[in-house]
């Protein structure tokens, strides 16, 4: 189970993150480019890692990340 906080002005979230039957600790809370946004995930590390990813790449939506299209 993941954990995403927010109480108007902090974003918390714990820094468990799964792939498969593997475990690891990972970041889950990303600065979003220039935009002075933040973004954070819960679930599959590599699904959850991929947005951020394609935000700081532009966000062209012709390029969403396959794991995102569902």
């Amino acid at each position: 189970m993941s954990v995403i906080a927010w109480d108007g002005k902090t974003l918390a979230a714990d820094k468990r993150a799964s792939m498969g039957t593997l475990i690891r600790t990972t970041t889950k809370i990303f600065k979003l480019g220039d935009i002075n946004a933040l973004a954070a995930y819960t679930g599959d590390a590599e699904a959850g890692e991929e947005g951020p990813a394609w935000c700081r790449d532009g966000a062209d939506p012709g390029k969403i990340p396959p794991m995102r299209r569902e």
